[in-house]
């Protein structure tokens, strides 16, 4: 939560900003509130934020999106800083983007050697 916070600050607070158009600002706002649902969707669905022990899940948004959790949270880091127009977390939100989609792909590899049916799983699924 701490980490949520200080970001949602620093997006607020920074003191070097890109003058934006409304329209890219609204849609970064946008973009952030998708993101939470995605995110929160997936958080019911899953009903934990631990790791995961059970089966293959591939109901709700699950069934369109393998990590809805990560695509939330991409979106969040994204959203927030285009609609505060600030550079400093918008220059920072692509390292942290890559290490989401680092993550997402070291649990890629894990979820194919866990379940034999995950290859095709993802064949019909998005991210």
């Amino acid at each position: 939560m701490v980490l949520w916070v200080s970001w949602f600050v620093l997006c607020s607070l920074d003191i070097y900003r890109i003058d934006l158009p409304a329209v890219i600002r609204y849609a970064g706002i946008i973009i952030f509130v998708l993101g939470g649902v995605a995110f929160f969707t997936a958080l019911i669905t899953i009903r934990t934020l631990e790791s995961y022990e059970g089966d293959l899940i591939t109901k709700g948004i699950y069934s369109k999106i393998r990590h809805p959790m990560y695509l939330g949270f991409i979106f969040w880091l994204i959203g927030f800083p285009v609609f505060f127009g600030a550079l400093v977390p918008m220059m920072l939100c692509v390292i942290f983007i890559a290490n989401v989609l680092f993550w997402r792909h070291l649990e890629e590899i894990e979820l194919v050697n866990r379940f034999p049916g995950y290859r095709e799983y993802s064949k019909s699924t998005i991210f």
